[in-house]
């Protein structure tokens, strides 16, 4: 799923958060001024998890 950030953050002027998903995750990119670059990965079974959708918060 790496190439979906790939081609849309230059489209997108680097955005400090990029969300993507496919039919079995959510990937999401941040990129925030001051901060080192994260990537979460959540299979969307990880949604039923209060601890694991912290991340969403």
């Amino acid at each position: 799923m790496h190439w979906a950030s790939d081609i849309c953050s230059p489209a997108l002027e680097y955005p400090p958060l990029l969300i993507v998903a496919d039919i079995d995750r959510i990937i999401i990119h941040t990129a925030f001024t001051g901060m080192v670059p994260e990537v979460h990965v959540l299979a969307l079974n990880d949604l039923l998890d209060a601890g694991k959708r912290k991340v969403l918060k």
